[in-house]
């Protein structure tokens, strides 16, 4: 509860960016992963705790109530209940992140949330009659343990106004998936955890047949109960209209009066002429590249006695690691800047009134991939590998000058195998931020808190594995909060107040998918907008 807050305080604001693609994709392939693993256990005990370990998106649940998890147990069905009835003496639960495993007389049951969801018991009858997982129950079950994290984050930081950016809303496999999104939503609009948020606008860009304008953004917008006012902005009708009750939008955003949402012209894309030089497979990711999922969602928002846009983004990502690191900077870079620079025009131009804005998605930033290469190989030699076919490049081996040559680093086109991923990991990575140069020819149109979190992607989506990166990208911070210099003024850090603005991620020990949320919090204080804003008073919290 956000509670009673004075004017010194300020307004609590939580922004949060978070590529979701992970929550919706291939679930027949982690059906079969985690059948197989369910099969391999054979007694009551044994399942239960591997229901303990992989259930919780923590893997360790600490036991809450008294008692041991029963041995013994015969009856292995399991039914849908509510929370309340974990606080009966005779029931063991084991509790992580608002996820609970009821342990009694009947069985084990998953609870979350209070709310009724039907998952121990597509576990117990894929158990019970070797049937295959149902997909709805085992991607709801991994999208209510990232929600799990996500209004843990909302809990810890109390904010009246959340805006969430997310980004590959459906998975890649979008038209099998969408149908899961509702879901996710639902269940994020109803939990417990944001009963006291009475007012939100939800955003779901869904309509994948619009090849022309789908972007799989979504965004995600909730108001606290104590904020009194809150006014969003009618593009069509060039004014602000206040906010209330709770409303979501899909599939016709094009006309959707309280948005701006485009997807980047056909020439951002790369074109055959630029393709060209690249050769082989190069061309083929590139030209496909010119009907991928990216651009841009705006909204324009007015409380605590000023106006700021918030920004969904989706930048272009590197097609193949040896392409981007054949120079420096890499021919990604430049596509991904191109784009940058048209989402900053667009919300700068002479249209509408110009405001603070807050610029959050995947920038699918990198690092310079040359330059971090022969850092992290300053002492190995190159070996080249080519394709018997084409004679093209297929991939580069760098190997240690003694030590029997040991391989240091495999690159391929999607292939980045470094022998000692503790670089990424070691001091949240930053050594390696002088690799990160994306943003810097921006540095007079926006401004990043210190970033002080890994890089945010590649991450293993084993959920065993929550602080382990794939070995498919070099990583990197391509999720990121971005503030424009008037935006930046509004971001309070009283001098008696250690913790008032925090940039950080969500979950870092914990499998949240290949790309790990980022979230930026902090306050507004009563004419932080503007030389005259304490006359107008346009939010009050109460």
């Amino acid at each position: 509860m956000a509670g009673k807050l004075t004017a010194a305080q300020g307004t609590g604001i939580l922004l949060v960016t978070a590529n979701v693609g992970s929550l919706f994709e291939d679930p027949e392939n982690l059906q079969k992963t985690w059948l197989r693993e369910f099969y391999q256990v054979r007694d009551t005990a044994s399942i239960l705790r591997y229901l303990i370990i992989k259930c919780s998106i923590s893997n360790r649940f600490p036991r809450t109530n008294r008692g041991a998890v029963p041995g013994g147990v015969s009856d292995m069905s399991a039914r849908v209940v509510t929370c309340e009835h974990l606080s009966h003496p005779a029931v063991h639960t084991y509790s992580a992140a608002g996820t609970s495993l009821m342990v009694d007389e009947e069985g084990p049951t998953l609870c979350l949330w209070n709310k009724l969801t039907n998952v121990g018991s597509a576990v117990m009858d894929a158990l019970q009659n070797e049937v295959q997982w149902n997909c709805l129950s085992l991607s709801l079950l991994f999208d209510l343990f990232f929600l799990s994290l996500l209004l843990q984050t909302v809990q810890t930081h109390k904010p009246h106004f959340l805006a969430v950016h997310c980004q590959e809303v459906g998975g890649k496999n979008y038209e099998a998936s969408m149908s899961h999104v509702d879901s996710f939503v639902k269940e994020l609009l109803s939990s417990d955890a944001m009963k006291e948020y009475n007012r939100a606008r939800v955003y779901l860009d869904e309509n994948y047949k619009s090849q022309e304008h789908f972007t799989a953004l979504g965004s995600f917008y909730f108001i606290h109960e104590s904020l009194k006012y809150i006014h969003q902005f009618d593009f069509k009708a060039k004014k602000f209209k206040k906010v209330v009750g709770k409303e979501t939008y899909s599939e016709t955003l094009e006309s959707t009066p309280s948005l701006e949402k485009e997807k980047f012209p056909q020439d951002y894309f790369p074109e055959p002429p630029f393709i060209t030089v690249m050769g082989g497979d190069a061309i083929a990711d590139l030209w496909k590249c010119k009907w991928s999922r990216k651009g841009f969602i705006r909204t324009r928002w007015a409380l605590a006695d000023c106006a700021f846009d918030l920004v969904n983004i989706h930048l272009f990502h590197d097609a193949s690691n040896l392409v981007a690191w054949e120079k420096s900077p890499s021919v990604y870079t430049g596509t991904r800047q191109k784009a940058l620079g048209y989402v900053l025009d667009r919300i700068t131009d002479q249209r509408y009134e110009k405001m603070p804005y807050f610029v959050f998605g995947d920038f699918n930033f990198r690092l310079d991939s040359k330059q971090v290469i022969e850092s992290l190989c300053s002492t190995a030699t190159m070996q080249t590998v080519r394709a018997a076919d084409t004679n093209e490049i297929d991939k580069l081996i760098f190997r240690e000058s003694d030590n029997d040559r040991k391989v240091v680093l495999q690159l391929e086109k999607k292939l980045f195998s470094y022998v000692n991923q503790d670089v990424f990991r070691e001091n949240n990575g930053t050594s390696l931020l002088e690799f990160d140069k994306e943003l810097s020819v921006f540095k007079d149109r926006l401004h990043e808190l210190e970033i002080s979190f890994p890089p945010s992607y590649p991450y293993s989506e084993d959920s065993s594995q929550g602080k382990q990166y794939m070995n498919t990208r070099c990583p990197a911070w391509c999720d990121r909060i971005l503030l424009s210099s008037f935006a930046r003024d509004l971001v309070l850090k009283p001098e008696n107040e250690e913790k008032s603005v925090v940039y950080d991620n969500i979950g870092p020990n914990v499998c949240m998918g290949d790309h790990k949320p980022v979230f930026l919090s902090f306050r507004i204080t009563a004419g932080a907008g503007k030389p005259n804003a304490n006359k107008h008073k346009c939010c009050v919290v109460q």
